[in-house]
């Protein structure tokens, strides 16, 4: 008797600013974005969501929406993220939500939500870079599932494509213009310099009652109408939605896949052990740092004159001496700026003059 398992590989990615990095080092990025593309070989599932996180800011608890990237494939993709430089960790499951009941235009799942999911079916030609990010402003999840398609059988479905396209072109415009565009794609694909996708990719919005779950799908039409980007609610396929990725499935060729780079994040939120430091002006979430997190555990402060250097050093051993309560904390301070709050940190003062004689002179 023969047993065949179905394994996944699974991975959550650590994500990174984008949208405030220079314009090279943008293309930098995405270009090691199109490589990772370029090693796929089977279908890939790509999840976005936003994840209630409680957090504490001095006394106080505020629950903040914290933005979470899975990467899962039916091939291990280890040595590929190696090789680019991200930054992951393997998970042994991914993202799930348990399905109670499936409505003709929602989902009840577990935790006492609503569900509503939205598929893809058209796309404008003018996206930019880490597109599929701000699908997140209107919605909780987003997922992106991407089959390579094989060379031979792209470049057969371009060809054809591109013929059909080629007979229509002489009554549009429109279509002129499109036939142009495909026989660039042909011409290389038959070099071999860019590969073809097939992608689906699925929206879901939660919510506690039917009325906000409406009053949030309206939003949510409403914002990607603006994008000029096209997606259905499609009734009596919901929960195929949520668990399958079911869908419209849609073509790419490589260079136009850096809409979908989704490992984007304008916060630093370094959980469970990460210090608070302040917040970040741009999103109101704090600032959380995790100094283990780095390969190098030196911390060195920047700033001009009377820019707080000296303040932010003692929030940073204050929090630190809070996080890690049997730590030992040595502080050498010529100008003896901790004083006056060695009582409040539990420091035992040394002043080493040249009077006295304390043993440390080898």
């Amino acid at each position: 008797m023969e047993i065949l398992l179905y394994v996944k590989f699974n991975y959550e990615i650590k994500p990174s600013n984008f949208f405030t990095l220079p314009d090279e080092k943008q293309t930098a990025v995405i270009g090691r974005f199109f490589a990772l593309f370029s090693n796929l070989q089977k279908t890939t599932k790509i999840i976005m969501i936003k994840e209630p996180l409680d957090v504490q800011i001095g006394n106080d608890i505020r629950r903040m929406q914290v933005l979470r990237t899975y990467l899962s494939s039916d091939e291990s993709l280890e040595n590929v993220l190696e090789s680019l430089g991200y930054e992951y960790s393997v998970v042994l499951e991914m993202p799930s939500w348990k399905i109670k009941s499936e409505k003709l235009h929602h989902l009840n799942i577990q935790g006492d939500y609503l569900a509503k999911c939205f598929t893809l079916y058209s796309l404008p030609a003018n996206l930019g870079p880490a597109w599929v990010h701000s699908l997140l402003a209107p919605a909780d999840m987003i997922s992106i599932t991407i089959q390579p398609i094989q060379h031979d059988k792209a470049v057969g479905q371009m060809n054809r494509y591109t013929t059909l396209v080629q007979t229509a072109a002489s009554k549009s415009y429109k279509m002129a213009n499109r036939s142009a565009i495909s026989e660039q794609v042909l011409l290389a694909l038959t070099r071999q310099e860019t590969k073809l996708f097939s992608f689906r990719i699925v929206a879901m919005i939660l919510a506690k009652d039917i009325k906000t779950l409406k009053i949030t799908s309206k939003s949510f039409r409403r914002q990607t109408n603006a994008m000029l980007a096209g997606f259905d609610a499609t009734i009596s396929k919901q929960a195929m939605m949520l668990k399958e990725g079911w869908g419209k499935p849609l073509f790419i060729e490589l260079g136009s896949c850096a809409i979908f780079y989704p490992f984007v994040s304008a916060d630093m939120l370094e959980v469970p052990n990460g210090i608070t430091l302040g917040v970040n002006k741009s999103t109101g979430a704090p600032v959380i740092y995790d100094y283990t997190q780095r390969d190098n555990y030196n911390i060195l402060l920047l700033a001009t004159s009377g820019a707080g250097k000296s303040v932010t050093a003692k929030v940073i051993l204050t929090r630190l001496m809070k996080k890690y309560p049997d730590c030992l904390v040595y502080i050498i301070d010529p100008q003896g700026e901790y004083d006056s709050i060695t009582q409040y940190l539990d420091i035992l003062p040394i002043r080493v003059t040249q009077q006295k004689e304390l043993g440390f002179d080898p």
